[in-house]
């Protein structure tokens, strides 16, 4: 059964890790729902097939929305950590 996090449209901060003033810089705040991070995996993982080694996190009836965005900018920043996804279009 899918819990109601699957609708909701979590935002998600990713920072660089290049700091200023001893602040990492805001690369970019991301709002998209859940459907939507399950597309960029599929879609990713078609064009990079090591990215299907990195987990996309799961909607469970027992995480908080807090929780699932936590979980997603620590997937995200996998991604970008990855040189051959930060290069590419």
């Amino acid at each position: 059964v899918m819990s109601a996090l699957a609708d909701y449209a979590f935002e998600v901060k990713v920072f660089s890790n290049q700091f200023e003033d001893d602040v990492p810089n805001l690369l970019s705040t991301i709002r998209r729902s859940y459907s939507d991070f399950q597309l960029l995996h599929v879609k990713l993982k078609k064009e990079f097939p090591k990215i299907g080694k990195v987990p996309l996190p799961e909607v469970s009836g027992m995480a908080s929305t807090s929780m699932m965005e936590r979980n997603l900018k620590g997937y995200l920043e996998l991604l970008i950590s990855d040189e051959f996804v930060c290069q590419s279009n």
